[in-house]
């Protein structure tokens, strides 16, 4: 996924220096715009590939592809497995 992020942003730099030379604020343009959309995308994928990478179901929620996964107890304020977890709800993924 982030390759083809990568692959998007470089067309449309190329599209950009092809016409004429790219300046500051353009490159700029394109480069906010490119976290703006990307950086969700990249995050949501690091967050599936923690959460999927354990050999069977875990007491944290985390399973591999295709299989539940419970969280038996509120999580801590410390964990991070996902971005901003509320620390009031038990989750379940699939």
């Amino acid at each position: 996924m982030a390759l083809a992020l990568l692959a998007t942003f470089f067309v449309a730099l190329a599209r950009a220096q092809s016409r004429a030379e790219l300046s500051a604020a353009e490159a700029r343009k394109i480069g906010v715009e490119a976290v703006v959309y990307g950086f969700p995308l990249v995050v949501m994928d690091a967050t599936m590939h923690v959460s999927t990478n354990v050999p069977k179901p875990q007491p944290n929620a985390h399973a591999p592809v295709n299989q539940f996964g419970n969280m038996l107890r509120y999580p801590s304020a410390s964990d991070h497995t996902a971005v901003r977890m509320a620390i009031d709800t038990l989750y379940s993924w699939a």
